[in-house]
């Protein structure tokens, strides 16, 4: 009992992966929810936003996973969110060099570009 076949775990894969992908790359909404360290520029105008807010969330992930706190953190939620919508591009600490932070902080730079018209995973095509 409490076991699945290996037909049964590709069924729920299919299932996670296809519920998962199931918002079109177009789709465009103006309703706001997240935590607020992690809401994009756009969600934060209050411009309306498509799919460019998920790649902004996973770039706020990785700094934070490389950092231990997020880029535009402030003293109090206002603060944090005038920090989001600043024309103040993300800032990196001074620390050594290490294998793979320089192409982190690419990466991160990239999703973590202010227009979404212009942000990693964004384009169109």
């Amino acid at each position: 009992g409490g076991c699945f076949t290996a037909a049964e775990v590709e069924y729920e894969r299919e299932e996670i992966v296809a519920e998962f992908a199931a918002e079109p790359v177009t789709a465009f909404s103006r309703s706001c929810v997240g935590t607020h360290e992690y809401l994009a520029p756009e969600l934060v105008a209050g411009n309306g936003h498509g799919s460019g807010v998920d790649w902004w969330a996973f770039g706020i992930f990785l700094y934070e996973m490389l950092h231990g706190t997020t880029p535009f953190k402030g003293g109090t939620k206002e603060e944090t969110l005038r920090n989001i919508v600043s024309n103040y591009d993300v800032a990196f600490p001074l620390e050594l060099e290490e294998d793979g932070v320089t192409e982190a902080k690419d990466l991160i730079e990239k999703l973590l570009e202010k227009d979404p018209r212009k942000r990693l995973g964004c384009a169109r095509g």
